[in-house]
């Protein structure tokens, strides 16, 4: 195992009494290995809520994290990305956006169609639309 650092927590009887079941009934681990497995688990677990996914819709892809729409583009823009830009956006990675956006920029007759609400959800920051105008 990897060198581990000493950790100290306050931790509630509920929660000790709970590591000590799972440390049993998980084969006599330790609390630290119980810990680590959890914290192990619910990463992965949020990392997969915040999967990017790529969902065809009539003529358009629309671009969501976490089931959340960011953009939308044509075929032809997605046709034109460079094969790394496509293959991050297909595999998920949570870099999709900028995969995209830095993917079309030296394309000026690319569309790209961006959802401020469901930036600002995601990512935490506000764009403001071209024209003042929100998609519908």
């Amino acid at each position: 195992m990897a060198n581990k650092k000493m950790t100290s927590f306050r931790l509630g009887n509920t929660t000790q009494y709970q590591i000590e079941w799972l440390a049993k009934r998980l084969g006599g681990l330790t609390a630290t290995d119980v810990i680590t497995l959890a914290v192990a688990d619910l990463y992965e677990r949020k990392q997969e809520e915040f999967r990017t996914r790529l969902t065809r819709m009539d003529e358009k892809f629309i671009l969501s994290v976490g089931g959340i729409p960011i953009a939308a583009f044509g075929q032809k823009d997605y046709q034109s990305l460079p094969k790394a830009a496509k293959s991050q956006i297909s595999a998920g990675s949570p870099n999709a956006l900028v995969d995209l956006v830095m993917g079309l920029a030296k394309r000026p007759e690319a569309k790209i169609t961006f959802f401020p609400d469901g930036i600002q959800q995601v990512y935490g920051f506000e764009i403001e639309p071209k024209g003042d105008k929100r998609p519908s």
